[in-house]
């Protein structure tokens, strides 16, 4: 048995998962992740960093509420909702949408709106997202990285 294989496991598991459950659960990686780099991106608060994160939780249904927030998670579900469409392509393309998706418009918005200091924040969540998210892989193999030989077109 390939190494590779045992680890890939759990990455199976999801990937088999039905599209909304799917969908759902990277949104959740999405949020996460948007939750937690600003925290480790400021300096360390007067009362520290669990009580930042403490603070942020509580803050985090208010912010998910407003209008700003309930877009910013539409859009977030719609790019996964194309790439979960986009699953059948090779990985390399899948990789590439998923950086063009979510690690370039908003930190580009922000970056024209408020410049490169207030980019870059936004910018590392995006870009880490774009690379965390697991591909949903076909049994055949073409959207494995390494595919099995007679997949190589020449």
């Amino acid at each position: 048995m390939n190494v590779d294989a045992s680890r890939r496991r759990p990455i199976h598991a999801l990937a088999a998962l039905p599209a909304p459950l799917w969908v759902g659960i990277h949104l959740l990686l999405y949020l996460g992740v948007a939750v937690v780099v600003p925290l480790l991106w400021e300096p360390a608060p007067a009362g520290g960093r669990v009580e930042a994160l403490r603070r942020a939780l509580t803050e985090l249904p208010s912010v998910l509420l407003s209008p700003g927030g309930v877009m910013v998670t539409a859009l977030a579900a719609g790019c996964l909702g194309v790439l979960r469409l986009l699953s059948r392509v090779r990985w390399y393309w899948f990789r590439l949408a998923a950086i063009l998706l979510f690690g370039v418009p908003l930190p580009l918005f922000v970056f024209a709106a408020a410049g490169a200091r207030a980019a870059v924040p936004v910018a590392i969540p995006h870009l880490l997202v774009a690379l965390l998210i697991v591909q949903p892989r076909r049994t055949d193999g073409w959207a494995e990285p390494d595919p099995a030989p007679e997949g190589h077109r020449w």
